[in-house]
């Protein structure tokens, strides 16, 4: 399993490594920031694009209620939960 870990210390960061990491599987580590739903929700088309791709695109940060985020947004509180994530996405993958 490969996976691509990008630390965001600041949310205006998100642009430039979109397309420069298509294809591969996105972890975005926000663990040090406070974020709200309005802000994690451009994330979705990130998300999308990646399961369009067949990669996988999680978010660490546990500031935001995850019951209120669409269910294509993967945002789990610590690294090894969101290298789970990708791994469980991978097998599905294999199964499909």
């Amino acid at each position: 399993m490969n996976y691509k870990l990008i630390k965001l210390t600041n949310l205006n960061e998100i642009t430039p490594f979109t397309e420069e990491n298509s294809g591969q599987n996105i972890i975005i580590d926000l663990s040090e920031l406070k974020i709200t739903l309005k802000e994690i929700l451009p994330f979705q088309k990130i998300a999308n694009t990646n399961r369009e791709n067949g990669t996988s695109f999680v978010i660490i940060n546990t500031s935001v209620d995850i019951d209120t985020l669409p269910e294509e947004i993967n945002v789990v509180p610590t690294l090894q939960e969101a290298i789970d994530v990708i791994d469980m996405d991978e097998m599905m993958r294999e199964l499909e």
